[in-house]
């Protein structure tokens, strides 16, 4: 599950890892876009353990933008 920050506690959005299940709240995300791309990332393998440090990305909340290890798990999922 994915919050907005850790100050709180409600879901924004919920996508499997490596799964065919996502959802994001369009009444409680701050961006809408962003959100869907976080959770579709979830989806096709991205993860946020394995995000690489400095880099740009959708599981860090920058819209249209994987890192390399993000974007190596999306690529080999399609």
């Amino acid at each position: 599950m994915c919050s907005y920050d850790s100050s709180h506690k409600t879901i924004v959005g919920l996508g499997d890892v490596v799964g065919k299940n996502a959802i994001t709240s369009v009444l409680i995300s701050p961006n809408i876009p962003a959100s869907i791309q976080h959770e579709l990332t979830h989806n096709l393998g991205g993860s946020p353990t394995t995000c690489v440090a400095g880099q740009l990305c959708a599981l860090k909340g920058n819209l249209g933008y994987w890192c390399d290890n993000c974007k190596a798990a999306v690529l080999s999922h399609r």
